[in-house]
């Protein structure tokens, strides 16, 4: 068990039920908990009541939230630590960090996580350290991403008080890799949502206005992606998605309700290659849950059977359960082949993904 950790500046030690007052001066303070108003304490029994469980996870643990202090002063000035959690199925360890707003822009916050993660690092290596932060807390996103954590939209998940933005340093290769032989016997595809048509690049036209708007939808699709980084710049898209080697203009398969864009399934293909690649499929929000996805990813397949090629490849990030299971029920099947995500080739991850 330990108890006690020290930094160049804190010291931080194991919670005793003496630092119940301390613990609702700084949580009873609107301003400490502005972004999660949930977490703001009443009273010294509250306060009492959140020491409690925080001793009771010491003693079932061997570890828990620290109370800090500055070195050589008996003053609590906040509290940071780790604390046993799950979140998506998945065992972590939930990172808090949270001051007094007297000493906010020292640096405290992120000295004393960058010491809680170097112990569940050396102490529970297996287990990903998990941070909540709200969209508007840019502040603790900024610690999140100094202590080492990096954005993990997997992990996103709804919190008492709203979304939460989860920061983690689970390892980032949770990649599916699936692929279907072209000459498999395709289901039906489903009926088009009334209004809705399908037509490629090639049929509506290679134009710049076409292509801004295929940006932001795919911008937009891409965005409940687990595992997804942040999304390419429309530059960078342009570069990727028109300018690969493996872009074919009827590969840019969209959905159209009336005029309006709201469903795309991107597969390329670089000549010679055995194998054809979807890239991304997706719908607006709108049109979700009525066959549209499907009905874009057979016609995408069907595309592949025109030039050629035997199979066809397609990767999700294994939080993507649906999509997954969805690709499945298709006749995809899991495989292996060479994938880099640090440096992927173009066709490989595509513009959903920004390494």
């Amino acid at each position: 068990m330990t108890n006690s950790l020290s930094t160049t500046r804190l010291q931080l030690a194991a919670p005793t039920p003496e630092d119940a007052l301390a613990v609702l001066a700084i949580a009873g303070d609107p301003r400490a908990v502005e972004h999660n108003p949930s977490d703001l304490l009443a009273d010294l029994t509250e306060a009492q009541d959140l020491v409690g469980r925080w001793i009771r996870h010491w003693r079932d643990r061997g570890f828990g939230y620290w109370c800090v202090r500055e070195v050589g002063r008996p003053r609590v000035v906040g509290y940071c630590g780790l604390k046993a959690s799950t979140a998506n199925g998945l065992s972590v360890l939930n990172l808090i960090y949270r001051f007094t707003p007297e000493v906010w822009g020292r640096g405290y916050a992120t000295e004393a996580a960058t010491a809680a993660i170097a112990w569940g690092t050396a102490h529970q290596p297996s287990t990903p350290v998990l941070a909540r932060v709200r969209p508007d807390n840019v502040s603790s996103q900024n610690v999140a991403l100094k202590v080492g954590l990096l954005r993990d939209h997997g992990m996103d998940d709804e919190g008492e008080d709203g979304q939460d933005l989860a920061y983690t340093n689970r390892p980032r290769t949770e990649w599916v890799q699936l692929e279907l032989p072209t000459d498999i016997a395709l289901p039906t595809s489903p009926a088009l949502p009334a209004g809705v048509s399908l037509a490629s690049i090639a049929e509506l036209g290679d134009t710049e206005q076409l292509r801004r708007r295929v940006y932001e939808l795919n911008k937009e699709c891409a965005a409940d992606i687990p595992g997804r980084g942040e999304f390419f710049s429309y530059d960078e898209y342009i570069q990727r998605r028109f300018a690969a080697d493996g872009y074919q203009p009827d590969g840019i398969i969209l959905a159209l309700d009336g005029a309006a864009l709201v469903g795309l399934c991107v597969i390329s293909h670089v000549p010679g290659r055995e194998w054809a690649f979807i890239e991304m499929t997706g719908d607006r929000r709108s049109h979700r849950r009525r066959g549209l996805a499907t009905a874009l990813k057979i016609s995408a397949i069907r595309q592949a059977r025109g030039w050629g090629v035997s199979t066809v490849r397609t990767i999700h990030h294994r939080g993507n359960n649906p999509i997954i299971t969805a690709n499945r029920m298709l006749g995809f099947l899991d495989t292996s082949f060479t994938l880099n995500l640090d440096t992927p080739p173009s066709g490989v991850t595509g513009p959903s993904i920004k390494p």
